[in-house]
């Protein structure tokens, strides 16, 4: 499948090399090793990664997977060390919607993914429905897979 390309506009863009050298901080990419040094280099393919910048600071970012029939969220974090800002403009928040308006864009029907326990409810808040049981990660511990149609 070829590489889908994506007119963002800013906030939105997909990670750049010069976005390796902000700070970004999130309890759980900190634990997993995950740092924007790395998920610059795995934006190819299929795996999109896309961040939410404001006045040149990288407050969000979302990872994807183009599955050919509906784009599948890989991860979402916010950066704390821009707590305060996130919390009044919510840049992981708006991430995840523009992808459901790309996704129609597209074609795609629906948005599937994983949740981490203590994020279910807030998936469900958002539209999203348990499609099956969880299942445990070495990485993430019990994932529950979840989608929602669009």
């Amino acid at each position: 499948m070829e590489r889908k390309k994506f007119r963002l506009n800013l906030p939105y863009r997909e990670i750049l090399s010069t976005d390796v050298q902000h700070d970004f901080d999130n309890e759980l990419l900190f634990a997993k090793n995950i740092t924007l040094q790395k998920l610059y280099t795995e934006n190819k393919g299929n795996y999109h990664v896309w961040v939410f910048e404001f006045d040149g600071m990288v407050l969000a970012f979302l990872t994807f997977v183009d599955e050919g029939d509906h784009f599948h969220i890989d991860m979402i974090a916010v950066n704390r060390i821009h707590d305060k800002l996130c919390d009044e403009i919510h840049p992981g928040y708006s991430l995840f919607t523009l992808l459901e308006l790309v996704s129609l864009q597209f074609g795609y029907s629906k948005i599937t993914l994983n949740s981490i326990q203590n994020r279910v409810e807030y998936w469900k808040s958002s539209g999203y429905e348990i499609t099956g049981p969880a299942e445990f990660s070495n990485v993430w511990g019990m994932l529950t897979p979840m989608e929602k149609k669009i």
